[in-house]
């Protein structure tokens, strides 16, 4: 078994990603393009325009959207419908899969410090329709900026969505110590103890 890639010369971008098992022909795994500015511009798998993903970017060269046929993904900064963000920092993102209709997204909040506060789930292109299905909110970080509390949300049956996960982390210092959840009215389990899984 043996895998190449080829790079361009003068900037040293790979190429092509080339794989071959046993002396059996050589099979692409994956060819790149790139822009005048050297981003990444597609990326094709297997050698098929069937499987081409295509990158967008706005003039500070951040990723704005990832394209293809079975994929589709937008990040906003300062346009979208979250809060402008003109940091970096993504105000809110849709992307739609496989040959799914629905768009999906999140709006995302942060703190004065830029740590995200909630990622609001919502459907369409507006992200307005089903919203909070499955947002997800930090109630609160430590001095070191860790998670110490965290809000999930999803599908409790059927037809209805709700409060899944109440989660409270457990450090010492930055390294995690245990994770406990609060179902509604259950008492705290221990999900994980002394950095193992349980």
């Amino acid at each position: 078994m043996s895998c190449c890639a080829s790079h361009n010369q003068s900037a040293q971008r790979e190429l092509f990603l080339k794989h071959q098992v046993d002396g059996s022909g050589e099979v692409t795994l994956a060819s790149y393009a790139y822009d005048n500015l050297g981003r990444l511009q597609s990326k094709s798998l297997y050698g098929s325009a069937a499987n081409k993903q295509s990158y967008t970017y706005n003039v500070r060269s951040w990723l704005t959207g990832i394209s293809g046929t079975k994929f589709t993904q937008n990040l906003y900064y300062n346009t979208g419908t979250g809060a402008v963000k003109y940091n970096g920092s993504i105000s809110s993102m849709t992307w739609q899969a496989g040959d799914e209709s629905t768009v999906r997204g999140y709006k995302f909040t942060y703190d004065g410090i830029d740590r995200m506060l909630t990622a609001t789930y919502g459907e369409t292109a507006g992200i307005n329709t089903n919203t909070n299905r499955f947002s997800e909110n930090v109630t609160a970080y430590d001095k070191n900026g860790n998670i110490k509390t965290l809000q999930r949300y999803g599908q409790t049956a059927a037809s209805s969505y709700g409060l899944i996960d109440n989660l409270t982390f457990t450090l010492g210092g930055n390294q995690l110590i245990a994770v406990w959840t609060m179902r509604q009215q259950l008492l705290p389990t221990m999900v994980v103890s002394s950095s193992r899984m349980v």
